[in-house]
């Protein structure tokens, strides 16, 4: 009988915790298991799963608790879930994100099934756990069979878990997509660009960026920016572009299905990648820009950035939220092409350590030793 995993995610819409979750259903099911992946929202999907995985609409139980409010609607999913579980009687279950895992501790009580959670953002920065919310997790998490933290920081504040069970394992990064020397996104074609790669929100700080820039446009007329994403921020932040005259200079084209070809065709013409987050998880988008050949200057923010840049071996690090320390460190790039060439082949040399198949091993061995200890328990 080949093994059954069900993976409990918020939805599959464009973003680092839905390609994660992609990327572990499609690592298990190529290894021979069954996988079921239960959706915790109906949001609009940007990826697809082979026909193999069955995808179960679990947000669909939110009718049931019409009127209320957060907690009737969890009630409602829990029982969903349990449903499932009950029917389909998984060897294990990961929940990937706070609440899809805490979703999981709670539905899996009492039916002996083994639980794996996943924090995939920093808990001190998360909005979501507060009050009950932190007060589930502390009930809750010391259940599962283990927490996979995707770096160390974030392991760091799940110490209070009993000892062994977090373990590190980092995201998988694959750039697909190939670009010729121009992409149609970067205006103008074949000038230096700044590009930044992100969901237009607060957390990810493009509203201090364009304020790093508008110190660097003067000083380097030939350089334009771009960020690349949609979200809430859009409004705000082209009202900061002509705030700062930046109007020509700046262009925001939207959210991009593959980011591989823009960020190509950044770094071939000799551009820098900016990361100016407020806070992180692990992030992808950096990844990608260093697989595709750009340095990069990120900020030093919780958590991700300095592990994945190993304290600045591989890309400058800034202090978060510091607009003119981030223009200072992007002008030392912009202004010397040979420190690009040399920061871009470091950053792709580093990118190849979360190559797929080197993490795509630590989940399978994770969750092949989770059973094991259960079988044992049992």
């Amino acid at each position: 009988m080949p093994r059954r995993a069900l993976l409990v995610t918020y939805s599959l819409e464009l973003g680092g915790t839905q390609r994660a979750t992609v990327f572990l259903a499609e690592t298990l099911a190529r290894a021979g298991w069954r996988v079921d992946v239960f959706l915790c929202a109906d949001r609009p999907r940007h990826f697809t799963l082979p026909p193999a995985i069955a995808v179960i609409e679990g947000w669909r139980a939110k009718g049931r608790a019409n009127g209320l409010g957060l907690a009737g609607r969890s009630v409602a999913q829990a029982l969903a879930l349990r449903s499932v579980l009950r029917a389909h009687r998984p060897d294990v279950i990961v929940g990937l994100g706070n609440t899809p895992s805490l979703l999981a501790l709670a539905a899996s009580r009492g039916l002996g099934l083994p639980v794996v959670v996943s924090d995939r953002v920093a808990p001190s920065q998360d909005g979501m756990e507060r009050g009950l919310w932190r007060v589930a997790v502390r009930l809750l998490y010391p259940r599962a069979a283990r927490l996979v933290a995707i770096t160390q920081g974030i392991a760091t504040e799940r110490a209070w878990l009993p000892e062994g069970k977090v373990v590190v394992i980092p995201n998988a990064v694959q750039v697909d997509g190939q670009a010729g020397p121009h992409d149609p996104r970067l205006v103008p074609a074949g000038s230096p660009h700044l590009i930044a790669l992100g969901r237009l929100h607060p957390q990810k700080g493009f509203d201090l960026l364009l304020e790093a820039f508008a110190r660097l446009a003067p000083q380097f007329p030939a350089w334009h920016l771009t960020i690349l994403g949609e979200g809430p921020e859009r409004a705000a932040l082209e009202r900061l572009v002509a705030r700062f005259g930046l109007d020509g200079r700046v262009q925001l084209p939207g959210a991009v299905r593959s980011p591989a070809p823009p960020l190509r065709a950044a770094a071939e013409a000799g551009g820098v990648f900016a990361f100016p987050s407020r806070y992180e998880g692990f992030p992808n988008a950096l990844i990608e820009a260093m697989a595709c050949g750009l340095p990069v200057v990120a900020a030093d923010c919780p958590h991700g950035p300095r592990e994945i840049l190993e304290g600045g071996k591989h890309g400058l690090l800034v202090p978060p939220e510091n607009p003119e320390a981030l223009a200072e460190a992007l002008a030392r790039l912009m202004a010397d092409p040979a420190l690009r060439a040399d920061h871009a082949a470091r950053a792709r040399a580093r990118a190849a350590d979360f190559a797929p198949e080197r993490i795509a091993p630590l989940w399978l061995n994770l969750l092949e030793e989770v059973m094991r200890e259960h079988h044992i328990a049992d």
